[in-house]
């Protein structure tokens, strides 16, 4: 069998091993098998990686074989993502054992440092996944050649040819023209030397290239303290470190500068992987031989290193002596160690663990002997940063900046440009901490005076360590600037004393940005409302006030002020405040109360049989009555200020105090004092009376004032619309100024609509609604045994209720606006019959209409065009005759007007009682055929009502 790239270059022992993988490749194949056996797995893994992939190239067919071992080069040893976490794992295990003998290898912490963890273990972090032998390893030229070992000969010139020739276990290379050439115990350039004088010799005019193949394997031993004792296939040119990566490294109770290797039971040498580990140099890491044996020892004594220096960790120690050599093997210090300030923890010889501290700028201090189990600590310099200031915020470089002396906030920020767009000028914070305790102190500037002149207080002196805080307009900005400010607002808090109470303000109310705010030195009450972004739009000058607590939080006292006043605002601007001060500005609409809730229950509480509450009120004609804090020597036009002044119906020639005062017999009696409020806006101090504790002042309202009435005409008048009317102002005035009636008017049809009406009628149709649901629930539970005649009376009750439900109150007034209109123009008639109007009412003029409607229990209600001979009958037989449960004795006539003439006022039969245009003729339903049901004692009332609403409905369907 022929396979490319094998052949004739393949030695014998190699290609037998190839025959025997394809019999077994054909049996995989003919079976059709999903994956290859444990024997022919192991059989194909003993081949070398370049026959493995020239085998699998050659079947590429054979879906069977492509399970048998992956295309890539095997991997010794899998490195983990992170080397601690692998250091960590073997500290895990090494608890498992239970070989943690020496409690000075764990992983230590100081209370600076994190966790330190032993040195140099983490370069063995993983787990080897195969056993097999490395090869992928440069050959070295005194590489001693031996059994196993394949050598490729290339051959160019006369002959061309190449051969893989394997030394056999006699150590002799069958090489074909040639014969067996012995090479066992030569070094790899010896070889190559007498492979090509012997090729020259018989081979003439050929030139020969040697190299190694796959190299033989050897197994060796791995004992002592490594994480998987054992022996291993190995290459030939392993060394001892490739054999500790081969069995997972070494525990971490294992030692890295003793590693012993033993050959025929003695110690050939030692190896210290720390040499290799911080020198690179790897001159005692030699090559193994078969049968050697690698020995790892327990560890010895270990020191640890942690703070500022390169490789915190655990140290194992051997030459080294000094604290000077452990900082070297540490990496050294870092430029931010603090080396005066060291420490030095270990256990003396009475067990007792002590700390001693160390100079390592001291040359004796640095030689100082360490002892096993020593923790040498090397802390940093501070992070505190001298002779600097801090900007940040809306800034272009926001960061630090060299501080001098005579610095100030222009030095800082000196003009416009070094700043973000759309920022804040009017308001700049800097955080400062007193030298003396480092305490808190902020202090508030303005940078528009700034940098319009240097030489404001504005510009003020900086200090080292200030932070300088600038905030802008925009969202972004806002939000940092609410962030600034809790967090001082909250570092104030926490460092308050008995003597002294947090230095926080509040402001609430119409202002733009309300809540809490650090309390500068020499903070006024201008300066907190412009640095809360300025009072908002509609806000009520006159009366900002300010509450204020005594140190020990046991008395509230109040004081406002009047910004719409000159002197007032003057004195604002120079009012200092102080801790725990509330202040509260008001919109001119708003409910003041609901701010001033909690502090007026604060004054509330402090009341005592000594002190009164201190507490006024006020009611009545104000813009915002309730209760107001008393200040010291509030008047009249003070607490009518704090209300947001008089309304425009308040009566200001008088008011009224009602006082409350405990008199000697210990009983409360109540004064009514008057008030010339006349005198007192004139300023006449006499007659603006002081106020005391519980004062009540009522603001009365201007006589006869009622707010705007207004009614409206609509239809025929000549001008239709609302009108403003007068307290006794009629409708006859009101149509006179509406130019009067038209031509086409219908002065008999005229409604006249008012609310107060309508309630009242809406309440009586609700009343009889709820008799009759409340009726009808009752008959229902007898309904089973009631007569058919009841069950039908039930029946028409129902349709009688949703015929209620339907109807709506219209509140129409009837009038008799002919009558009127002629009276009025009449002046011997004497005076009209006229109409007081009132706010809302309406007056509904239709035009001249033809129509007689008839509705009710007719065959067809409808309208029928007017005829003077016609009476009601006929109109009542035109619309089909009545229905069988119409009620004949009590059909009546709803006028034009709104008039109702009842069945008793004639006989429809007998007489011919007039129908006029416009009229309603409602035939209502005949009550006497619900007798058999005791409830329908107000059917009749029902049905009337029902009949009026929709007949006045009915009028004013035109509108």
């Amino acid at each position: 069998m022929n396979i490319p790239g094998i052949g004739t270059r393949f030695s014998t022992g190699v290609a037998f091993i190839v025959m025997a993988m394809l019999g077994c490749l054909s049996v995989l194949t003919q079976a059709d098998a999903e994956a290859a056996t444990a024997e022919q797995l192991k059989l194909f893994q003993q081949l070398p990686a370049a026959q493995q992939h020239e085998l699998l190239k050659s079947l590429d067919d054979k879906p069977a074989l492509k399970k048998v071992a992956p295309l890539e080069m095997p991997v010794v040893v899998t490195p983990l993502e992170n080397a601690s976490r692998d250091v960590q794992w073997a500290i895990n295990t090494q608890k498992k054992d239970g070989a943690a003998e020496r409690g000075n290898i764990k992983a230590q912490q100081t209370s600076q440092d994190q966790p330190l963890l032993p040195f140099g273990y983490d370069l063995f972090a993983g787990a080897p996944t195969t056993f097999s032998p490395v090869t992928e390893i440069p050959i070295p030229v005194d590489y001693v050649i031996g059994p196993g070992d394949t050598v490729q000969v290339q051959l160019i010139g006369k002959e061309n040819a190449e051969y893989e020739l394997m030394v056999d276990r006699d150590g002799q290379l069958q090489f074909p023209g040639i014969g067996p050439v012995a090479v066992t115990g030569m070094r790899f350039a010896e070889l190559k030397e007498d492979l090509a004088r012997r090729i020259n010799k018989k081979m003439l005019g050929v030139k020969s290239y040697v190299s190694l193949g796959a190299l033989r394997s050897m197994r060796v031993f791995l004992m002592g303290d490594v994480n998987r004792p054992g022996s291993y296939m190995v290459s030939a040119l392993s060394t001892m470190t490739n054999a500790l990566f081969v069995s997972g490294g070494v525990k971490t109770i294992g030692s890295l500068r003793d590693i012993q290797l033993k050959r025929r039971g003695k110690v050939v040498q030692h190896f210290d992987l720390y040499d290799l580990l911080l020198k690179g140099d790897t001159s005692t890491d030699v090559r193994i031989q078969p049968g050697d044996v690698i020995f790892v020892p327990p560890v010895g004594a270990t020191v640890a290193v942690a703070g500022e220096v390169r490789r915190p960790a655990v140290y194992e120690i051997k030459k080294e002596k000094t604290i000077s050599e452990l900082v070297e093997m540490a990496g050294g210090l870092l430029p931010t160690a603090y080396s005066p300030a060291s420490q030095l923890e270990r256990i003396n010889a009475q067990g007792e663990r002590v700390l001693v501290n160390v100079d390592l700028s001291s040359e004796s201090e640095s030689a100082r002997e360490i002892k096993d189990g020593d923790k040498l600590r090397i802390f940093s310099v501070f992070d505190k940063m001298e002779d600097v200031v801090f900007v940040s915020g809306h800034v272009r470089r926001p960061g630090g900046l060299q501080w001098f002396k005579g610095m100030h906030l222009s030095d800082a920020i000196s003009n416009v440009d070094q700043l973000l767009p759309e920022p804040g000028l009017r308001f700049v914070l800097i955080r400062r901490e007193r030298p003396s305790d480092r305490s808190l102190v902020v202090l508030i500037s303005r940078l528009d005076t700034v940098f319009a002149n240097t030489d404001s207080a504005d510009n003020l002196a900086l200090l080292p360590q200030d932070r300088i805080f600038v905030f802008g307009l925009t969202d972004e900005a806002v939000e940092f600037r609410d962030s600034v400010l809790s967090e001082l607002v909250m570092e104030l808090r926490q460092q308050v004393s008995q003597d002294q109470p947090e230095l926080v303000v509040d402001v609430e109310g119409n202002v733009t940005w309300p809540g809490e705010y650090p309390l500068s030195t020499q903070m006024t009450l201008m300066d907190l409302l412009r640095v809360a972004g300025d009072m908002a739009p509609n806000t009520d000058l006159h009366y900002v006030l300010v509450m204020r607590e005594n140190a020990e939080a046991t008395k509230i006292t109040a004081r406002s002020f009047d910004l719409g006043n000159t002197g007032d605002a003057a004195s604002a601007n120079a009012f200092l405040l102080a801790p725990r001060d509330k202040i509260f500005v008001f919109d001119e609409q708003s409910d003041r109360s609901i701010l001033l809730a909690s502090s007026m229950e604060k004054l509330k509480q402090q009341a005592s049989i000594k002190m009164p509450a201190l507490v006024t009120s006020i009611t009545g004609l104000v813009r915002s009555s309730g209760e107001y804090p008393l200040e010291s020597g509030m008047t009249v036009t003070d607490l009518i200020r704090a209300a947001g002044g008089l309304t425009e119906s308040a009566y200001s020639l008088e008011a009224e105090i009602s006082r409350y005062e405990i008199e000697s017999e210990q009983v409360r009696e109540t004064q009514h004092l008057q008030v010339n409020l006349e005198k007192v806006f004139s300023g006449d101090e006499s007659s603006n009376i002081e106020l005391k504790p519980h004062d009540s002042l009522q603001i009365k309202r201007l006589p006869f004032w009622a707010e705007r009435r207004v009614v409206e005409l609509r239809g025929e008048v000549r001008f239709p619309g609302h009108y403003p009317v007068s307290r006794n102002e009629t409708l006859l005035e009101v149509i006179k100024r509406a130019g009067g009636l038209t031509d086409q008017a219908f002065a008999e049809g005229a409604i006249l609509v008012r609310e107060s009406l309508r309630k009242k009628e809406q309440e009586q149709l609700d009343s009889l609604r709820l008799r009759l649901e409340s009726d009808l629930a009752a008959v229902d539970l007898e309904k089973a045994q009631a007569s058919t005649e009841q069950q039908r009376s039930v029946g028409m009750a129902s349709s009688l209720l949703n015929q209620l439900r339907t109807t709506k109150a219209l509140g129409r007034l009837v009038i008799n606006l002919p009558e009127m209109l002629a009276a009025d123009a009449d002046a011997e008639a004497g005076e009209a019959r006229d109409v007081l109007l009132r706010d809302g009412d309406k007056l509904l003029v239709p035009p001249v209409t033809q129509e007689v409607t008839i509705i009710g229990e007719v065959q067809h209600a409808t309208s029928h065009l007017f005829t003077p001979d016609l009476t009601v009958n006929d109109y009542i037989n035109k619309s089909g005759g009545l229905t069988y449960r119409a009620d004949e004795d009590r059909i009546y006539v709803v006028r034009a007007n709104g008039e109702v003439l009842p069945s008793h006022a004639a006989d429809w039969f007998s007489s011919n009682l007039t129908v006029r245009p416009g009229d309603t003729i409602v035939v209502p339903l005949d009550a006497e055929r619900m007798k058999p049901l005791t409830l329908w004692t107000s059917v009749s009332q029902i049905i009337y009502q029902i009949g009026i609403a929709a007949a006045s409905w009915n009028a004013v369907g035109i509108f």
